[in-house]
């Protein structure tokens, strides 16, 4: 890792404990579902101030946080490449002028170097495919990376046709959260030890490296998903912890990331489960709250005034979207005093025992919903690409923002 992209690093690291200052346990009613461990990112380790006390009750569900798997067995090797996304298939006789390319590890598979002309070639069916052997050795503290560690980028065509791309760092496992095949670009999440973790943009053609986030004051980075245009909603929202979303953003089929929502949502994001075409959230107001509703097919916006929370509260957050009302969470001055209100007309009534809604977007993210592309849980890998060795795999859909093959690992806890 290079000094530039180290330094890159900490100064996101530096902005976290000023979010938790500013926001304690805006997503409270979330941890009965996904309780997560304290946040601390890469190299520095976070003091959350007023959220230390949901620091320790998140602590109990920390199996998300520490995910060292064991290494992935190395597919077999043999004198043509062959890993693929389906059974392996020998190389025809017009594969013979291509290279191989040279391995960054012994335990890595066969694979062709990669070209421009092939880039051309790159669409819908294609993986992009990470081998890894990263692991944890247990020990002081939080333990260390294996020194034997390696992983890497491939390509794999729907002809089973195999490309290495890039070495990456063994200092963190890594996942691949999205990539885009004509900016030749992908985006990663790295786990590091203990409770942290990363983002990178990584260049496809070169394998360069630099940090990644959304905005200025972004902190975190996760895709919710593509529109039929191409654009990708990205949301700035803590992977492991229920602190609630930050910002939504668009990511243009240029590359180009534009700010949709920011420091006006309160707690998390509701998500319309049938089109996924509208967001809704909690937002301050001269007297109190507001519904915020933004129709994504166009940006539009719109809000309803919901009124003063009861006295008291001092935060709320939105909990569910109901045909003619609004569920409300909201906290109270007796620590953990969290209550939730049906609010319709203005008038918040106290409503029991009531769940959030799948829906929200930070709830997806930890419980690894399968509405979204990525979430820190990792994906399931069929058995052939299991057996070939790689630790994730992300297929391009024949169209912009259609299912993906590969799904989610859901969380254990959710």
């Amino acid at each position: 890792m290079t000094d530039d992209f180290r330094r890159g690093l900490e100064e996101l690291s530096l902005e976290v404990t000023e979010r938790h200052r500013r926001r304690p346990g805006l997503s409270v009613p979330l941890i009965a579902r996904a309780a997560r461990g304290r946040r601390r990112r890469h190299e520095s380790l976070i003091a959350a101030g007023s959220a230390a006390a949901l620091v320790l009750v998140a602590l109990t569900g920390s199996a998300l946080l520490d995910r060292s798997a064991p290494a992935p067995a190395p597919p077999a090797h043999t004198t043509t490449p062959t890993p693929s996304v389906e059974p392996s298939s020998t190389p025809t006789a017009t594969a013979t002028a291509r290279a191989l390319a040279p391995k960054g590890h012994t335990s890595e598979p066969d694979a062709w170097v990669m070209t421009d002309d092939t880039w051309d070639t790159v669409g819908p069916g294609w993986a992009l495919t990470l081998f890894s052997t990263v692991t944890v050795i247990p020990g002081e503290d939080d333990g260390t990376f294996d020194p034997a560690g390696t992983q890497a980028l491939f390509l794999v065509a729907p002809d089973s046709a195999t490309y290495r791309l890039s070495s990456l760092p063994a200092d963190g496992g890594g996942e691949i959260m999205w990539w885009d095949a004509t900016q030749r670009k992908a985006w990663l999440y790295f786990k590091g030890l203990g409770e942290s973790w990363w983002y990178t943009e990584v260049d496809l053609r070169d394998g360069s490296l630099s940090p990644f986030r959304l905005g200025p004051t972004s902190h975190d980075a996760a895709p919710i998903l593509q529109q039929a245009d191409g654009r990708v909603l990205w949301a700035d929202a803590d992977p492991h912890f229920p602190t609630g979303v930050h910002g939504l953003y668009w990511q243009t089929t240029d590359g180009t990331i534009t700010p949709l929502a920011g420091d006006e949502i309160e707690g998390d994001v509701w998500l319309d489960p049938v089109a996924h075409d509208v967001v809704e959230f909690l937002a301050r107001s001269v007297d109190g709250y507001e519904l915020t509703s933004i129709d994504l097919t166009n940006d539009s916006t719109a809000s309803g005034p919901l009124g003063a929370a009861p006295e008291g509260s001092s935060e709320c957050g939105l909990t569910h979207v109901l045909a003619t009302s609004a569920l409300v969470s909201c906290s109270g001055a007796e620590p953990f005093g969290w209550r939730t209100y049906d609010v319709a007309g203005r008038t918040f009534a106290e409503a029991a025992d009531v769940e959030p809604s799948d829906e929200l977007l930070q709830g997806m993210l930890i419980c690894g919903a399968l509405e979204l592309p990525w979430s820190a849980g990792g994906r399931e890998l069929d058995a052939s690409l299991a057996a070939q060795g790689w630790s994730d795999a992300w297929v391009l859909p024949a169209t912009p923002g259609a299912p993906l093959t590969v799904p989610k690992k859901s969380s254990a806890s959710c």
